[in-house]
């Protein structure tokens, strides 16, 4: 899945303290790399996405491909059940347990309801990329720490606001590690 593979290219901007926004979405597009042309209906909508609607630094998906991502996301799910023995009990007691490694957490819905792709989904689940961080956690702490940072030495209300923004981003996604780690320890 073409999400899963941005997410470390994302995770290497944030730790290059390069913020962004964007926007995702599907149709037709025209694109002319030697040109540097591209136009279309998918090129429009996308734009509309990160400038109207992202505003802050997230990655708004429209809803009709998150709607598809998360079918993909299911199959891919099944399919590794159908391959693993021991989650069939799991299933037949209607428990269906959380696959990371599927994809499943890339989308979800923001705190306005909008979908968003989850560029931290790697760390929270503490998903290791040993050339950029060594634990989902400290990366995430560091992220937050620069946040503070930015707070505390800009005047922009604008830039503010968008720090504030990412802050709150990254606890919720830490307070999900911390929710995790509780969760396998009692059983």
């Amino acid at each position: 899945m073409a999400l899963c593979n941005c997410e470390p290219i994302f995770l290497r901007f944030l730790k290059e303290r390069i913020v962004f926004r964007g926007g995702i979405s599907y149709g037709d597009a025209y694109i002319d790399l030697n040109r540097s042309m591209f136009f279309g209906e998918a090129i429009n909508k996308a734009y509309q996405l990160e400038s109207k609607t992202a505003l802050h630094p997230r990655i708004v998906v429209e809803p009709e491909v998150a709607e598809k991502v998360e079918e993909s996301i299911l199959k891919a799910k099944y399919k590794t059940l159908a391959k693993n023995p021991e989650y069939v009990r799991l299933v037949g007691c209607n428990l269906m347990v959380p696959m990371p490694e599927t994809g499943e957490g890339i989308i979800e819905q923001d705190e306005d309801g909008q979908y968003i792709f989850n560029y931290l989904h790697l760390p929270e689940n503490n998903i290791i990329f040993s050339d950029m961080y060594s634990s989902g956690t400290t990366y995430l702490e560091e992220l937050l720490n620069f946040c503070y940072d930015q707070i505390n030495i800009n005047t922009d209300y604008k830039v503010i606001d968008k720090y504030y923004y990412l802050s709150r981003y990254v606890k919720k996604k830490l307070s999900n590690i911390e929710w995790n780690i509780e969760d396998s320890s009692a059983e």
